[in-house]
């Protein structure tokens, strides 16, 4: 038998999560800056910022991602950016119908890093709000976080158990 280990604990009663869900309230958003997506699906740990329309990671981990817009009138030219640089790029080119621009990735993300959606391409703001018709959604969710934040958190819920 080896030396007895430290004594063990769990954060058990604070798992750690993060999840959103929004939703567009207006048509055509400004072109190169994060679109705002104002109306709140889910919001747990309230990591999505509604002013900014960024998530703010504050769990580190893996995450998903994905978005569905709905276009009309013009060209659609969206992608998901993660700390200013473009993670993925989705392009549709409108037939005169209504139509669905759509993607998802997964990215490991650190305390601090920021996610958001925007228009790449001026002229070609599709993105459109139909309030009886149809949603535009950006949803973003952790898998799971990383093995060190974890640790942590329990060091730190068994040094507040000991005091």
């Amino acid at each position: 038998m080896g030396q007895e280990g430290a004594p063990g604990g769990c954060n058990c009663n604070r798992a750690a999560r993060s999840a959103f869900s929004v939703a567009m309230t207006k048509s055509y958003p400004k072109e190169r800056m994060p679109i705002r997506f104002s109306r709140i699906l889910l919001n747990e740990g309230n990591h999505y910022n509604v002013s900014s329309g960024k998530f703010v990671c504050i769990i580190p981990g893996v995450y998903y991602f994905t978005y569905d817009i709905t276009l009309a009138n013009k060209h659609l030219a969206i992608g998901l950016v993660h700390n200013g640089k473009y993670k993925i790029k989705t392009f549709d080119a409108n037939t005169g119908n209504h139509d669905v621009a759509s993607g998802s990735t997964v990215l490991h993300l650190q305390q601090g890093d920021q996610v958001w959606l925007q228009i790449f391409y001026s002229g070609q703001n599709g993105l459109f709000f139909d309030p009886f018709w149809t949603d535009s959604t950006f949803t973003g969710f952790l898998i799971y976080p990383d093995q060190d934040f974890l640790n942590e958190a329990d060091t730190k819920a068994n040094a507040k158990d000991d005091s």
